[in-house]
């Protein structure tokens, strides 16, 4: 007869409703559901009428400072989560999901966004609600029509140091804001 094998079993993790994200984010109930869809969370647990995030990446989410000193001027546009884009056959994806790689991010990411003064914009921040996810350097664009750009972008060197890893607080309305040099 031969002995049991034992396994080690995972440690349980401790999860959030979107209602907990809500309140420690300090959003709307709309924006947790877009931040915990977005991946920032990590992976979704759905329930019946629930979804569920790991609570550790709600605490390192909730610890994200506001960008109030000094910093460059940035063109802010904002984005949802990710989904397949079937119009572009330039790229895969509309918007941003953490699980996309670096080249897919930028791609999804890369739109006709308004500005009417781009030679201006040096630094492009994509923000899912308040959460700053990419901070690009702006390297030339395409004009459309009327002031349509779509902007050629690279990570951005130290200039976007003070956004990184930071939350913006965002006028509502619109697609697009200028984020005025702050020093």
């Amino acid at each position: 007869m031969s002995r049991p094998t034992l396994s080690v079993l995972p440690a349980p993790i401790a999860l959030a409703s979107s209602y907990e994200v809500a309140r420690r984010l300090d959003l709307e109930r709309r924006q947790a559901q877009r931040v915990a869809e977005s991946g920032l969370l990590g992976p979704l647990y759905r329930t019946e009428g629930s979804v569920l995030v790991q609570a550790d990446r709600l605490d390192d989410l909730a610890q994200r400072r506001f960008v109030d000193g000094p910093h460059p001027a940035a063109l802010v546009v904002r984005v949802a989560p990710a989904r397949p884009d079937e119009d572009d056959p330039e790229r895969d994806y509309l918007g941003w999901h953490a699980a996309l790689s670096e080249q897919q991010r930028h791609d999804a990411t890369r739109g006709w966004w308004s500005d009417k003064q781009p030679d201006d914009v040096a630094l492009l921040l994509v923000v899912i609600c308040t959460f700053v996810v990419e901070v690009l350097q702006v390297t030339g664009y395409d004009t459309g029509i009327g002031a349509k750009r779509r902007f050629h972008t690279r990570n951005a060197p130290a200039g976007g140091r003070p956004f990184r890893d930071a939350r913006l607080r965002t006028p509502p309305g619109g697609s697009t804001f200028l984020l005025e040099e702050r020093r």
